[in-house]
């Protein structure tokens, strides 16, 4: 097995609190604090009182319904506390959830729901700690931070254009994220390179298709296969596929062992049936806003797929900006939390790979309404935007304090000042003005980080917006720093679990790896002249890597000199023909090389993941994409 699936996340914090594990935990009890869990969650956007949502069907979507996002939320939330307290024989449930709409205590929540419909749900290991706590595992030591859940608009187990969360696969995958966030368990499943597919760690089968829905309670683990488990893996007489599971690799335990030596917890005698029953109350708070939904399409070039952003605010003063997701050539996608009375606006760009041409809505068109469709047509202003994170340097930790966006102007006209905005997600824009590029065609600019932002690890998923004054046009685009490799013995980083993207060492390369490691990727640049594809047809929006190492408190890129690693993508089965995409590649440093197609080690249409061979990466990172 080839496979180190550790995971990190640079941690932002504003103190240090390093807790020593005790030699003897404390077991169980009646008054433990899991007993009277009291859970924030916070939504991006402002649902209406009935939105356009659409089922899961399958690994497809079915057709779009008005329904109440509050009450499948309400339901959804309700069956996870149901499954914790199975899973946990009745010692740990939510006896509380409060939920806010807008992106009120979006710094503060434990789960945090993007109205993205191309996010794949993601959580911090130890996440509800309320301080850094300091552990050692079988892997070296490992810290846990407060952090946060973060889930998509929807959820079908593949994708997150559909689903409710209230479904199977919604409500099993927020307790899977709880395992991770309360109970500090890692995954359970891992690729194999020698059958080319992932396996899942269980006590009960080697067989996953013979793990099915409606037997849930007689199979394990919740933190392997979870659509089709409700309890925790212990110590069976034999197990299947754990040994390289990243749960194994850190902890050398099983979940129960886990759970025992972190907070105390133990099999309990007693049936989960009886008592409590993990009941849990929903409260929604209210809101000061209106909120609707928007059935939003375009045409204009075939099989391509367009990034949207509502807009809040002027165009060139914006106010709030919000991710939508990925939206298809002819094919209606919902958008979340737009106020008609407002003039909410929206952002459509769209890109030719085999060409340099962009293509977005008009902004005389862009006002958003019930029902709108688009024609994209070629726009003249074109900048790319990235974004690199800056490191406190005057801190003990490697806390990400602010944020650097790099700009450059590409279109066919030049322009001479741009706003440059840096939107926090679920909170309000921050802009430099009136940026002179008209000798350089490049723009900066660095943004502070609150110390709200700091202490809820809000730098991690956010967008960043130019306008040109001169041709009245915008760009956006969003960031994630996430995903992460190197040795869980690393200090200062706390394993992140699932996610878009992951970046990951071969089994022995770890000890070459010293100093922290950290993850930034976003999606692939405007600008880039991408060369070469004229047999292919990119299906998602393709992403650049850009992974780093921080030694004395410095951003290095990662060169040919480091480790290579592997990277895990995760894909739609259903957008291909076969349910398997191919993986191309493409290096910014070597443009001339165009793109080239990548080796698919391992599979896994179950989860909707891929993981692809090594890779060496340059100061400008990597560009993934799945085409057919």
């Amino acid at each position: 097995m080839f496979w180190r699936k550790i995971s990190f996340i640079l941690i932002s914090s504003l103190c240090l609190i390093t807790l020593i594990l005790p030699t003897k935990p404390k077991q169980a009890n009646a008054n433990s604090d899991f007993q009277n869990l009291h859970l924030i969650v916070s939504i991006e956007w402002q649902p209406g009182q009935q939105d356009a949502l659409r089922q899961a069907n399958g690994n497809t979507c079915a057709a779009f319904t008005q329904a109440s996002l509050q009450d499948i939320l309400t339901t959804a939330l309700q069956e996870t506390s149901q499954t914790l307290y199975q899973a946990t024989d009745g010692q740990v449930w939510v006896e509380q959830y409060s939920v806010y709409t807008n992106g009120e205590h979006w710094n503060d929540a434990d789960i945090r729901i993007l109205a993205n419909n191309d996010y794949r749900p993601t959580a911090f290991l130890g996440g509800f700690e309320k301080s850094i706590r300091t552990i050692e595992t079988h892997d070296g030591k490992v810290h846990f931070v407060p952090a946060a859940i973060m889930l998509g608009r929807l959820w079908n187990g593949i994708n997150a254009r559909c689903g409710y969360w209230s479904e199977l696969t919604g409500s099993q995958t927020m307790s899977h994220e709880l395992g991770h966030h309360i109970l500090g368990l890692h995954d359970g499943y891992a690729p194999d390179a020698a059958s080319a597919n992932y396996t899942y760690c269980s006590s009960t089968s080697n067989d996953l298709s013979a793990e099915l829905p409606h037997d849930r309670m007689s199979h394990n683990s919740l933190m392997s296969y979870h659509y089709s488990a409700s309890k925790l893996r212990g110590n069976a007489a034999q197990h299947y596929h754990c040994d390289n599971t990243p749960q194994t690799l850190m902890y050398a335990m099983d979940d129960w062992k886990t759970i025992q030596t972190l907070y105390g917890l133990v099999p309990s005698n007693q049936p989960s049936v009886l008592a409590h029953n993990g009941a849990a109350s929903v409260k929604f708070m209210p809101a000061n806003t209106k909120g609707n939904t928007s059935l939003v399409q375009f045409s204009g070039l075939n099989e391509t797929q367009a990034m949207g952003f509502s807009i809040k605010g002027a165009p060139n003063k914006p106010t709030r900006v919000i991710n939508q997701g990925l939206l298809s050539e002819g094919q209606q996608e919902a958008w979340y939390g737009i106020n008609f009375s407002d003039n909410d606006r929206a952002i459509i760009l769209a890109r030719d790979w085999n060409t340099n041409s962009v293509a977005s809505i008009s902004q005389a068109k862009s006002v958003l309404s019930p029902t709108s469709s688009f024609t994209l047509s070629n726009q003249r202003w074109v900048a790319d935007l990235q974004v690199k994170p800056k490191l406190n340097s005057t801190s003990t930790l490697p806390e990400i304090n602010a944020i650097e966006i790099q700009g450059k102007e590409c279109g066919a006209v030049r322009g001479k000042k741009v706003n440059l905005s840096f939107c926090p997600a679920g909170g309000n824009c921050r802009m430099v003005e009136n940026i002179d590029i008209s000798s350089s065609r490049t723009f900066a600019a660095t943004f502070e980080l609150t110390a709200a932002e700091i202490a809820g690890l809000a730098s991690h998923h956010n967008y960043l917006y130019a306008y040109s004054s001169e041709y009245q046009t915008p760009v956006a685009t969003w960031y994630q720093i996430a995903g992460g490799f190197g040795p869980a013995t690393a200090e200062i980083h706390a394993p992140l679990a699932d996610g878009n993207v992951g970046l990951d060492l071969q089994a022995g390369a770890a000890a070459d790896v010293n100093g922290f490691t950290l993850e930034v990727y976003q999606p692939a640049p405007l600008c880039t002249n991408y060369n070469n594809l004229p047999n292919y047809t990119i299906k998602q929006w393709p992403t650049l890597i850009q992974p780093y190492m921080i030694r004395d408190k410095r951003l290095l890129a990662w060169y040919s000199n480091h480790p290579p690693l592997y990277a895990q993508l995760s894909y739609d089965p259903s957008l291909y023909r076969g349910g398997i995409p191919t993986v191309l590649v493409y290096n910014p440093a070597n443009p001339t090389a165009g793109w080239s197609v990548v080796p698919i080690v391992a599979l896994s249409p179950e989860l909707g993941y891929l993981t692809v061979d090594l890779r060496t990466y340059t100061s400008q990172g990597l560009v993934y994409a799945l085409a057919e």
